[in-house]
């Protein structure tokens, strides 16, 4: 078990397959700074799962600021989660957006951004 959670420990892994070390660990009676580790990352992931399915309730509403928070945040997770994926392509698509309204919205060489575009200051 202590191979197995060191090599776990040492990548980025699953967060099932951490779940099923800790269980594991736990089963078996494990006391180790190995079985700390997988919970603290096991328990960090499932808070960040948590409000990443918050974010993309009602199609992805989330705003840009909280998408890239989360994408960075789950950057920085050394465990893999099912929403990770669904996070970055929200957070490609509010980038898409913003460039195609860009495109639309500021002409070619102006200086002013979107936002002042679209509240006529620039």
């Amino acid at each position: 078990w202590c191979g197995r959670a060191n090599n776990a420990l040492r990548r980025r892994s699953y967060l099932n397959q951490l779940q099923a070390l800790s269980a594991e660990g736990a089963a078996l009676g494990v006391a180790t700074e190995q079985l700390e580790e997988i919970d603290e990352r096991v328990a960090s992931a499932a808070r960040w799962s948590e409000r990443a399915r918050a974010a993309l309730v009602s199609g992805g509403s989330a705003s840009v600021e909280e998408a890239v928070a989360l994408a960075t945040e789950a950057a920085a997770l050394d465990v893999t989660v099912a929403e990770e994926g669904k996070v970055k392509e929200l957070v490609q698509s509010h980038e898409l957006w913003a460039k195609r309204a860009t495109g639309a919205f500021v002409k070619r060489g102006c200086g002013a951004s979107l936002l002042e575009a679209l509240t006529h200051r620039g």
